[in-house]
């Protein structure tokens, strides 16, 4: 036994000379925050045949908790195709908290050059421009509702046997071919909105809980982050490149799983594809990336989010959006 307390005492004194000289190594370090001048904002992303909005704010630290500083004072010129188009103000729209700039005798149309200078006193020209793309184009487009019958067994714990359980799911399901022009590089975004009818007010809005059957083409997306073997990806939209399928009529399905409880306040839908600038995919892609890091359980570092703002920051980009009516057939499989 005495020996046994020899071993714990040599142990211990060892274990507290360890700590000491850790100890002693610590040393404080100051951090130094960067002391960064707020560059210009700029948040224009517009759809054609829509309002264009400008909204312009200063940049800050990204730790801060301070609200962003609008910008007021502004002189912005806008040119389509060559030409100054007039008319900007500045204001909130509806009940909105944020301020923009709107362009009010302007709407973007496909192939339009738009060419954007923003002067803000004591800053630099700050510059972007942007060609607005063709909506895309789409055939076979079929939509149909039905109910799908499944089995699976379960242990039944009260009998101590294995049952077959017999139960049906309410789906919506949306197929359409997406024929993708070969003499150009393609962006697109797809959603299915819904339209909700809740007796005091009219909601339009993207389905949540979408299933976007993919085949090999498009498992590899640069953007989302897919499993390995999947044959689908879940969200409420999808965001890819013409890449793999350049020049192709590709199919795709899109399935609404819990279509039953949308259908109780829901019931007309809409597909939107929308065809979009390279620079607005690119935002997204670093958008989303920055999005999935940060959400990690042991974070990451921020992935720096694209910009084509010369002299500033943000997003200049017009997308061209097909919106087609789902009429909905009942098929009972």
């Amino acid at each position: 036994m005495k020996n046994i307390n020899k071993i714990y005492t040599k142990l211990f004194v060892v274990l507290f000379a360890c700590s000491a000289v850790l100890l002693s190594c610590e040393k404080p370090v100051d951090i130094q925050y960067l002391d960064m001048d707020p560059k210009v904002v700029v948040e224009s992303v517009s759809e054609v045949d829509s309002v264009m909005d400008i909204r312009l704010t200063y940049s800050r630290w990204f730790l801060s908790n301070e609200s962003f500083k609008e910008i007021s004072d502004a002189d912005i010129t806008l040119k389509v195709n060559g030409n100054v188009v007039d008319d900007i103000t500045y204001g909130k729209i509806g009940e909105s908290e944020k301020i923009y700039y709107t362009v009010n005798s302007y709407v973007p149309k496909e192939n339009d050059e738009l060419e954007l200078t923003i002067q803000v006193p004591g800053e630099e020209v700050v510059t972007s421009s942007c060609v607005v793309p063709s909506k895309p184009e789409v055939s076979d487009l079929n939509a149909e509702e039905y109910y799908e019958y499944i089995e699976y067994e379960s242990w039944d714990y009260m009998m101590d046997t294995l049952v077959i359980i017999k139960d049906s799911n309410y789906l919506a399901e949306f197929s359409f071919v997406l024929n993708d022009n070969p003499d150009k590089h393609n962006y697109y975004k797809i959603e299915v909105l819904g339209v909700y009818d809740y007796g005091a007010y009219v909601n339009h809005q993207a389905i949540e809980n979408c299933n976007f059957e993919l085949d090999d083409m498009l498992l590899t997306s640069d953007i989302y982050t897919i499993v390995e073997g999947s044959s689908e990806f879940y969200g409420n939209e999808f965001i890819f490149s013409d890449e793999k399928i350049n020049g192709q009529n590709y199919p795709m399905k899109i399935q609404i799983s819990n279509y039953e409880y949308y259908h109780d306040y829901c019931h007309t839908y809409y597909l939107k594809i929308s065809e979009l600038t390279e620079d607005m995919y690119r935002f997204l892609q670093t958008k989303t990336s920055s999005s999935d890091e940060l959400n990690t359980m042991l974070g990451a570092e921020p992935t720096q989010i694209f910009s084509n703002i010369d002299n500033g920051i943000g997003i200049f980009a017009v997308s061209s959006p097909k919106l087609i009516k789902l009429d909905i057939n009942t098929n009972n499989k």
